[in-house]
């Protein structure tokens, strides 16, 4: 495949190409094959049929002499198997007699069941001599069906390696894209392979790019805007503690305070993405495992269970970690409890987090993943949040090429699955 990379002409033309070789080549070898068994099978003669073929041409040829015989030998249409020529000697191995005797021509062909020889002396004192060439044995055949199986062989590895070359590019494409889904900041794919493949990447890297360019700006923004507001809140603090009437200063305190939690969480979430975390190997059981314990000193009740004892991902391991808690978080602050289960699957980990609380309307499945969405349900005035864990959870998650699923439990209970595809 390599040599397949510094090609220039279009991945339609290179395709053709080959196909058209190489059915060439192997449409040339299926015909000499079957000309070889056209041919030995052609030559197969029963004995029999040979033994009175070769006494019929020796009295033909006895009756003249060697100069009649010599000129019309290239003449006699020889029988299957044949071979004719006129010799000063006769044979040192072989049946050689000085006259025609049919009978004992015959006993001789008889108990020849390979190669025959035979020596006929002419009037001139010449010999007649004739070969007789076996037919074809059970060794040939084998032959030639052994170049029919490499026939197929061949084919075979022709098909391979058209389904190699129409789909290593696609291949090497989507480990690219798959290791963007998981590290944005992954180097650029290589421009290499057919032409319509080069333009292919090259306008993937453009818009990795762009995206990289847009991501970039969308936190700067959000950091910028969410530093500016710290100011004036830090003021309506201040000038708060100038109403008298206590009650009053109470309810506008905790509104101020939400709205530095919301503002904090949002610079939390944009010095994440402004810090550009590399994408690393790590033991995502160890991870959960960590997390879990940590709450479960705190005194949360927190379980957690895994199939395997060590578990590698390829992710960002800050980001992950942020993600996981958060879920965690929730189900302990909102279900009373969290149950954590790590699971392999075929391609991707699974997680999976069970609480016994309320649950979540179907009706706000998909919004609870908004910016600053609450649910009056599940959640009350004293355990309100930022309404952004959800939201920057399922960006980190998506982030890493994953996804995230709220599914309620009967009879109670609210259960979050995130799947992360595993690349390594």
């Amino acid at each position: 495949m390599k040599i397949l990379n510094g090609l220039t002409f279009n991945l339609p033309k290179q395709t053709f190409l080959y196909v058209f070789v190489c059915f060439v080549i192997l449409h040339l070898a299926s015909v000499y094959s079957f000309s070889l068994l056209f041919r030995a099978q052609h030559d197969r003669v029963r004995p029999a049929k040979r033994n009175r073929e070769i006494i019929q041409l020796i009295k033909k040829a006895k009756s003249a002499n060697s100069d009649q015989l010599e000129q019309n030998i290239k003449k006699i249409k020889l029988k299957r198997g044949l071979r004719l020529f006129i010799s000063p000697r006769p044979f040192r191995h072989g049946y050689n007699a000085h006259a025609f005797d049919p009978i004992a021509i015959n006993h001789y062909l008889k108990k020849q069941k390979r190669f025959v020889r035979i020596s006929i002396q002419l009037s001139d004192k010449k010999w007649l001599r004739i070969v007789a060439v076996p037919p074809p044995g059970f060794h040939q055949q084998i032959g030639v069906w052994f170049i029919f199986i490499a026939l197929i062989a061949a084919l075979i590895g022709l098909c391979y390696m058209i389904s190699r070359l129409l789909a290593s590019p696609m291949i090497v494409f989507s480990a690219g894209a798959k290791r963007f889904a998981n590290d944005i900041d992954a180097p650029p794919l290589a421009i290499v392979g057919p032409k319509v493949m080069r333009e292919g990447v090259t306008a993937f890297n453009d818009m990795i790019a762009k995206l990289k360019a847009i991501m970039h700006n969308r936190t700067q923004m959000l950091a910028a805007i969410s530093h500016d507001l710290r100011s004036p809140i830090t003021r309506l603090k201040l000038r708060l503690e100038s109403v008298t009437d206590k009650t009053l200063q109470t309810k506008m305190m905790s509104d101020i305070d939400d709205m530095e939690n919301m503002i904090n969480s949002i610079l939390a979430f944009a010095r994440d993405h402004i810090k550009n975390e590399k994408a690393e190997n790590f033991d995502l059981n160890a991870l959960l495992d960590s997390i879990t314990d940590d709450m479960k000193d705190a005194g949360f009740p927190v379980s957690y269970h895994s199939s395997d004892d060590r578990i590698i991902y390829y992710g960002r391991l800050h980001a992950l970690k942020r993600a996981f808690t958060n879920i965690i978080e929730n189900a302990v602050k909102y279900g009373k409890q969290a149950d954590v289960y790590l699971e392999r699957k075929n391609n991707h980990f699974e997680i999976k987090v069970i609480d016994q609380g309320p649950g979540i309307p179907e009706d706000d499945m998909d919004k609870v993943f908004l910016p600053f969405y609450r649910v009056d349900t599940a959640r009350t005035p004293v355990n309100a949040g930022s309404g952004l864990g959800l939201a920057v959870t399922r960006d980190i998650i998506h982030a890493c090429g994953g996804d995230i699923y709220l599914m309620n439990r009967k009879p109670q209970g609210l259960q979050v699955t995130i799947s992360l595809n595993d690349v390594n």
